[in-house]
This record gives C-alpha cells, sequence and structure tokens, in this order.
C-alpha cells in the first residue's frame, strides 16, 4: 500500500509540529518566531528562481513558524485568565 501523495501533507505536519513546539519553546518569545516567520518569508520572495530548492525549504520552515504562532495566540491562556 502507498502512501498518498500530495503537498498538503507536509504542511499540515510542519504546522502541527509548530503546535507541538509551542509546549517546547514556552521560554522564547512569540515576537522571535514572527521576526523569523517574517525572514524566511522576505529570503524565500528575493531568491531567483533557479534556487527553488532552499526556496522551497523556507517556506516550509513559515509553515512551522505559523503553527507556533497560531498556537500561542489562540491556544494559550493569559495569566491573569480567571481560571
Amino acid at each position: 500500500m502507498h502512501l498518498p501523495r500530495s503537498v498538503l501533507y507536509p504542511l499540515v505536519v510542519l504546522f502541527t509540529l509548530g503546535g507541538i513546539g509551542f509546549h517546547l519553546f514556552k521560554l522564547l518569545s512569540p515576537w522571535l518566531f514572527l521576526v523569523l516567520f517574517l525572514f524566511f518569508l522576505l529570503g524565500a520572495f528575493l531568491l531567483k528562481n533557479s534556487q527553488r530548492q532552499f526556496k522551497g525549504l523556507l517556506l516550509y520552515a513559515c509553515y512551522f513558524c505559523m503553527g507556533y504562532l497560531n498556537f500561542q495566540v489562540f491556544y494559550h491562556q493569559d495569566k491573569t485568565h480567571y481560571l
């Protein structure tokens, strides 16, 4: 039995690993991941088409950062939360 081939599977896995990494990297600031996300995105757009593999790697790294930021914003309770 072959695994289904889709471009979306690595993206979903990286996004989910970013969410799991949220619990591992709690000490790191979300601003660091936001700056990394913007740096990776800018780097991907500034690269030429001859460097497509590195460009794809930077875009995949963006999905990891987006997963981290998504879980940081939506699944994190503030210290002043009533619970």
